[in-house]
């Protein structure tokens, strides 16, 4: 029985602190027994008919419904007295009366009521905080009563009671008045010193000097599984810290800082490394990265840059520390940014491709976690507040936070539009050398879904390897192969292309006579590849040698040149009489040796029909008469010219074509030895 009054909520927290609930009686012999030790002290708690005790009791969830505080059982004994419960909505709590029958009452804080707990006897307590060789227990055992209040005495050396004269708590060395400890009265609404406390010694206590303010817990909970609540009760250790408060004072939810920084940690310094190397000397500290790429925003060929979100990860492990309140869950164990740019050790990563030559930074977007790999260390009861204590051997620090860079890259333009390109992110270690912090992948090192759907670039490869280099600090480098998307460039600048080089070459085809026609089209075809030329130059990257689209104007406009050439010369021989009238033409129209002969040949046939039958034969006459006439065509050399010039022309068209092609498909599918 307390003899305090005290609110409803209050005293069903003082009951659960000492391990045991509000009295309920279940049956007559349990309610006379309750209420011969609450009778024991009507005068301090309650007049004739007063209220004498709480009950652990309430219909609050549903009215008329009357279930246990303690476990939410329904409650099947009552004693009521008579005329009860009469309060309705507004009475939901019950009180025993000194005869022993029961009233529903309003559970308003104004209303206070002594408390009959029923405990599990004897009641063994532990004092935490204490540290060892002092002068006081850390094993308590309620004792009856002492000026009223409970007393505890401890197993060999020390008691707590309370002081009436300065109205608090005093922990009492039994061997020396003069060393003892006083409570400090602070804002909590249960005076006890159960749960936890603040203390005054009055003397050093485990290394605090004399008067200071030192935290001790006096619980019940279970040592090793459960934590104390600051008002004594206890929930599951698993619970302190996860984000949800199990205590009714949600004091599982405060100090929830992950790390124990030692005395004469310095954050400038790199973990030392627990692996010795065979010549003596010790191995450096890994880190360990491990990147996401999101997405590629945009590849600016024309700048010689791209954008990149990623998501860096980089874990190492840091002896020095420990870390108390570890989840399984590591998305639960969570280290603020204070307490990395104040207190930890973060390994500093530039990206050296970047523009700005960037760093890898702790901020309010960056999320750092530990992951627990081992087992926590034994209980230690010097420590107030109960914690599963985890070693940094045993766990891994984890900061993961997302960058948007524009990296830098020299983009190769010969073969554009077929040009692949393999562009560099370096990951380096700043200020501390490889001796002392390494850069190792963490699993494959990087991932990327190959999803983007870039505008004129295709994402095929990517590799991510360590660098063995002589330089003096530690990094990793991811490559990547842009393949330039070429099908807009087919279609827009090939297709059109050769569809006027066809058509130059089209002229061919019409007479070899019709130079008119042929120049107009072959023109017409120069005067469209240079214009079309000059609009897509102004499109492309501006280099300073020549690309394979360049080189593909260049010879097209070469191809229409010669074209036109080859029409200037034809017409350069041709000698303009229709060839159609060759038969019909007049004698004096014919070459001189041609119409020598055939003048021969008429002289002699009038002489013959003149009567010169007779006459001796001349046989030279007669057989150059009978021999047949020569005929040279005067349009041979420039039939000749337009049809050789048709072949050397198709020819060279097609021995350019099959090589220019050649080489971007051989480009495209050569091995790369940068990815074997």
């Amino acid at each position: 029985m307390f003899k305090e009054l005290l609110q409803f909520k209050v005293a069903v927290s003082l009951c659960s602190a000492f391990g045991g609930a509000l009295a309920l009686p279940g049956n007559r012999t349990e309610l006379e027994r309750a209420l011969k030790i609450a009778n024991k002290s009507v005068s301090e708690c309650s007049g004739p008919s007063g209220p004498l005790t709480w009950l652990d009791m309430t219909d609050e969830w549903r009215d008329g419904r009357w279930e246990r505080v303690s476990n939410g059982q329904q409650v099947t004994f009552f004693n009521w007295s008579k005329g009860q419960p009469n309060g309705g909505q507004n009475e939901n709590c019950a009180v025993m009366r000194p005869h022993g029958g029961w009233a529903d009452n309003s559970c308003a804080k104004s209303f206070k009521v002594c408390t009959l707990c029923k405990l599990n006897v004897p009641v063994f307590l532990r004092l935490r905080g204490i540290c060892e060789a002092v002068f006081y227990d850390d094993r308590f055992v309620m004792d009856g009563d002492k000026n009223k209040k409970p007393h505890f005495r401890g197993y060999y050396r020390s008691e707590l009671y309370y002081d009436s004269e300065l109205r608090t708590w005093r922990l009492q060395n039994t061997g020396d008045e003069n060393t003892h400890a006083l409570m400090v009265v602070g804002s909590k609404s249960l005076s006890y010193p159960i749960g936890r406390n603040f203390w005054k010694f009055t003397h050093g206590f485990c290394g605090s000097a004399a008067g200071e303010v030192v935290s001790l817990t006096l619980t019940q909970c279970k040592n090793g599984e459960e934590f104390t609540c600051n008002d004594g009760a206890c929930v599951p250790l698993v619970q302190v810290c996860d984000r949800r408060a199990q205590c009714r004072d949600q004091s599982d939810e405060l100090d929830c800082t992950l790390a124990i920084v030692p005395h004469g940690y310095q954050r400038t310094l790199p973990p030392p490394s627990s692996s010795e190397a065979s010549d003596g000397s010790f191995e450096p500290t890994y880190v360990y990265l491990n990147i996401t790429i999101a997405s590629f925003y945009a590849i600016q060929s024309v700048g010689n840059r791209f954008n990149v979100e990623l998501k860096l990860r980089f874990i190492w492990m840091d002896p020095r520390l420990k870390f108390k309140y570890l989840k399984d869950d590591r998305e639960l164990n969570i280290l603020q940014p204070h307490e990395m740019n104040e207190y930890i050790w973060v390994p500093e990563i530039s990206f050296i491709d970047s523009e700005g030559n960037n760093n890898s930074v702790v901020d309010s977007k960056t999320k750092i976690t530990v992951e627990k790999l081992g087992s926590p260390e034994e209980d230690d009861v010097q420590r107030s507040r109960e914690a599963r204590i985890y070693r940094g051997n045993d766990t891994c620090i984890r900061v993961v936070r997302i960058y948007n860079l524009w990296f830098r890259c020299n983009f190769n333009f010969f073969y554009f539009p077929f040009n692949t390109d393999y562009c560099t992110m370096t990951f380096q270690a700043n200020k501390n050398t490889k001796n002392y912090v390494k850069l190792k992948k963490y699993g494959r090192g990087l991932w990327y879904e190959y999803a983007d759907q870039l505008p004129k670039y295709k994402i095929s490869d990517i590799s991510f390897e360590e660098n063995e280099n002589p330089e003096l600090y530690s990094s990793v480098t991811a490559t990547i192969k842009m393949e330039h998307l070429f099908a807009n460039e087919i279609m827009t600048i090939f297709v059109p292309t050769t569809l006027i080089n066809t058509i130059g070459f089209a002229t061919f085809f019409y007479k070899w006579f019709d130079f008119q026609n042929r120049m107009v089209i072959s023109l017409t075809s120069l005067l469209v590849l240079s214009t079309f030329f000059s609009q897509v130059s102004t499109t492309l990257p501006e280099t300073s040698y020549l690309k394979l689209v360049d080189i593909w104007f260049l010879v097209s406009i070469i191809y229409c040149f010669v074209i036109i050439t080859t029409h200037v010369i034809i017409e350069y021989f041709h000698e303009y009489s229709n060839p159609s009238e060759m038969a019909s033409k007049k004698l004096e129209e014919y070459p001189v040796e041609n119409a020598s002969v055939l003048r021969s040949a008429a002289s002699t046939d009038v002489e013959r029909s003149a009567g010169a039958e007779n006459a001796p034969r001349n046989s030279a006459t007669e057989a150059k008469c009978h021999q047949p006439a020569v005929f040279r065509d005067p349009y041979a050399t420039p039939k000749k010219i337009d049809k050789w010039a048709f072949r050397l022309v198709i020819s060279s068209y097609v021995v350019f074509s099959i090589i220019f092609w050649a080489v971007p498909i051989w480009q495209k599918f050569k091995p790369d030895s940068i990815f074997m």
